[in-house]
């Protein structure tokens, strides 16, 4: 650390989140590593380094880049505390262009896996393994297509129970993309939430739990279903987050894509989507039900509703077509 510039605890304060100071301190014991392995401490390698042209510069970085690829299996872990260095190395003023960077720092490419959906078989077995309040979060997650922070933010006045459809509100502020939007509950979902809520007032939260402790719960749920698998990054196969995959799916199969990344809060759905007409949203929303439903019983009736409702529209039609030929028909006898 140089005269003038900030101390590293001066800049780890900076930030509030207790995983991402964890993250920069563990950046910096690398680093530190680094300067070790060079025989040169912090002073004189900023001093030094401030003397450098860009050509050098660029291998000295290439040089700390390689020594975290080295260390580190998982590629995100070895970019993630590179980040945090060159940001610390910027506080101290060391000036670099970011094309340039992008274009003399290269990473190993590793291969992409696919990534895993979960079907409703694994999501069910997910609700039966969970005690009632998780289950009340899986079948929102499923029927809203809600990132998890996004559901932990709702209050029950976020809810309309009213509506033809009932319909959650998710405010601007709690949305990843600071944009307000809405979707809506399947009638499985429903049921279960207004049991959570019972006693409840406008102003309570609907889960009254920690980000931590969803995770936790997901944590320990994987072996029991069976789910150990892992991505070469080393992040789960399955996550909370999947869970908005299988919505995804099941909202494009029925909807097409663009209703889908609306309901999901995509910038791309929110854009170009007819996002404030809830009745039409609703219309919608209401093809992707049977889709979205989990339970098998209340799957099989969302189905026999729609049928149903199918029949009735081809009666009325068959109806009207009778009415019509009568008419024709007496128009003709009084000819």
């Amino acid at each position: 650390m140089l005269i003038g510039y900030p101390t590293r605890e001066e800049w780890i304060n900076t930030y509030n989140e207790k995983s991402t100071k964890k993250s920069i301190r563990s950046a910096l014991n690398q680093f530190d590593d680094f300067l070790e392995a060079n025989k040169i401490d912090e002073k004189q390698f900023f001093e030094e380094i401030k003397k450098m042209d860009e050509n050098e510069l660029f291998l000295i970085l290439d040089r700390i880049k390689n020594n975290l690829e080295q260390k580190y299996e998982f590629r995100t872990t070895g970019k993630s505390y590179f980040r945090w260095v060159l940001k610390w190395l910027r506080l101290n003023g060391i000036r670099f262009d970011d094309k340039v960077l992008q274009m003399r720092i290269r990473w190993n490419k590793i291969p992409k896996e696919m990534k895993y959906t979960p079907d409703r078989a694994v999501i069910q077995r997910m609700i039966d393994l969970s005690p009632f309040h998780y289950q009340v979060f899986f079948y929102m997650a499923t029927a809203t297509g809600a990132r998890q922070a996004e559901l932990l933010s709702l209050k029950v006045e976020d809810i309309d129970f009213s509506a033809r459809i009932p319909t959650v509100h998710f405010k601007a502020e709690n949305t990843k993309t600071k944009q307000e939007r809405y979707s809506f509950l399947t009638p499985e979902a429903t049921f279960q939430l207004k049991k959570l809520i019972e006693g409840k007032g406008p102003k309570d939260e609907i889960f009254s739990l920690a980000k931590i402790s969803v995770l936790t719960h997901m944590a320990r749920l994987r072996p029991r279903l069976g789910m150990k698998e892992k991505y070469q990054t080393g992040t789960a196969k399955l996550t909370i987050h999947r869970i908005r995959a299988f919505s995804k799916r099941q909202l494009s199969r029925a909807c097409g894509d663009d209703f889908a990344h609306m309901i999901l809060g995509h910038s791309e759905g929110l854009a170009t989507y007819d996002a404030d007409n809830l009745e039409g949203l609703m219309d919608d929303y209401e093809k992707a039900i049977p889709g979205l439903t989990i339970g098998l019983h209340e799957q099989d009736k969302a189905i026999k509703r729609k049928q149903g409702e199918q029949i009735k529209m081809l009666q009325e039609e068959m109806e009207r077509l009778k009415q019509k030929i009568e008419h024709e028909s007496n128009d003709l006898d009084d000819k």
